[in-house]
């Protein structure tokens, strides 16, 4: 269960470091937005993703409304998407430190044995 979290967690930061890259090239003129996806991480750790780099095809396009500079970046959904995944994130943690407070209670009960 343990690595099962932290590759959810490795996930979520991963987009939230994509999505933050889109936020910090809203205003650039032809940035294309990006976008990560657990969908996209599973597909490529199955080795069904395009290519042998396993991190090839989790990062992908996603292009948003164009601006007159070509920028491809739809700030209001990215927000929306950036949101989304930091509450995905508090809940994979808080799964996780519960995972860990009960394996610590059971260590305290065992000890108190």
């Amino acid at each position: 269960m343990d690595g099962l979290l932290a590759q959810a967690l490795a996930v979520t930061d991963l987009r939230t470091r994509v999505l933050a890259n889109d936020v910090a090239n809203a205003n650039t003129p032809g940035f294309q937005a990006q976008d990560a996806t657990f969908a996209a991480v599973l597909r490529a750790q199955m080795g069904l993703g395009p290519g042998p780099d396993p991190l090839q095809g989790v990062v992908f396009a996603s292009p948003g409304l164009m601006t007159p500079n070509g920028n491809g970046v739809d700030l209001e959904a990215t927000m929306v998407a950036l949101q989304q995944t930091v509450t995905a994130s508090q809940g994979i943690g808080q799964t996780l430190a519960d995972h860990f407070q009960t394996q610590q209670n059971v260590i305290t009960t065992l000890e108190g044995a």
